[in-house]
């Protein structure tokens, strides 16, 4: 099987095992095939090695490729994770700009996601808010939207405001879903902050 998503499962694995040669080596495949989604996956490993401003330049390589193959949603899907690494670090600004950037080429259930939480990190709750009405309007039979994402971000923004026990308590109901891919790490993220 050679698809995008085998490739990105067996680098994530090599990510895991540490196994540089491997994961460059589906990177290239993935790449060959004019496919930019694996400029995120580099970008999250060098955020998670701390390399936040290499992760940026990865990713905007990715959104290039993209944009060049006029794959919007993809462009502005990498911008919102772009976004979130920014955030998480307490680079506002930026992840500001990259989330408006990306909302500007798709408003699609990822990038508003996303958007919303990575300003939500950010404390801007006059900016998250309005992204989170949208996904509730637009998306209101999408379960993990409504169940793990909405609440996600509104337990960020508790956080954020020092309100600790609203923020546990929204991620109670978060608990049944924490080890789904849409939750990812930020349920125990969360709840450790």
């Amino acid at each position: 099987l050679d698809f995008s998503g085998i490739r990105r499962l067996s680098y994530t694995l090599a990510f895991l095992s540490g196994d540089t040669a491997s994961m460059h080596r589906y990177v290239d495949l993935t790449l060959s095939a004019r496919d930019a989604t694996a400029y995120g996956w580099q970008a999250h490993a060098t955020a998670f090695a701390g390399g936040i401003q290499g992760a940026h330049r990865t990713f905007r390589q990715g959104i290039e490729m993209a944009l060049q193959g006029d794959f919007r949603e993809v462009a502005a899907q990498m911008g919102v994770e772009d976004a979130e690494a920014h955030a998480t670090t307490g680079q506002c600004e930026t992840a500001r700009r990259e989330v408006e950037e990306a909302l500007a080429s798709s408003r699609d259930n990822f990038t508003l996601e996303r958007g919303g939480r990575a300003l939500a990190f950010c404390g801007a709750a006059s900016e998250a808010l309005p992204l989170l009405r949208e996904l509730e309007r637009r998306f209101p039979e999408a379960t993990l939207t409504q169940r793990v994402t909405v609440p996600l971000t509104q337990a960020a923004l508790a956080v954020h405001q020092g309100e600790s026990a609203h923020a546990l308590e929204l991620l109670e109901a978060v608990r049944p879903y924490d080890h789904t891919q849409k939750a990812e790490l930020w349920p125990p993220y969360l709840r450790g902050l």
